[in-house]
């Protein structure tokens, strides 16, 4: 009985460009459930970030299973990086609601993405 806390570091979008960052995170949950000497619940691991974060973990949420943004090549391929649950404090949900300037590459959302929202309108809807 009882929680653990796994508080988990990721590339950030200056060092490399999205989804690096949701893989990070992903090869996190794979690997907690990878082996059993943490002894932890793994069916009801829960996520919870504030801001960079809570987008983080809202993806998380809606992810599983969409092959892409697993980040399989970083390892623990045989464990799944499904969560029971997310809290999301302050994240982003809608880059297209966020980004005032769709043309400047120098937006936040235009550096997790890697280049201006109006030339990536594929990634920014998905």
């Amino acid at each position: 009985a009882g929680y653990a806390i796994a508080s988990v570091g990721y590339r950030k979008s200056g060092t490399a460009k999205f989804p690096a960052c949701l893989h990070d995170c992903k090869t996190v949950l794979r690997w907690l459930r990878s082996t059993d000497a943490h002894g932890l619940d793994t069916k009801s691991i829960t996520v919870i970030g504030n801001s960079a974060g809570g987008h983080l973990a809202a993806l998380l949420g809606v992810t599983a299973g969409i092959e892409e943004l697993e980040g399989g090549e970083l390892g623990f391929r045989e464990a799944s990086s499904t969560v029971a649950g997310v809290v999301s404090i302050a994240g982003v949900y809608d880059l297209n609601g966020t980004c005032l300037d769709r043309e400047n590459g120098k937006t936040c959302e235009a550096v997790l993405l890697g280049g201006p929202l109006n030339s990536l309108e594929d990634a920014v809807i998905a």
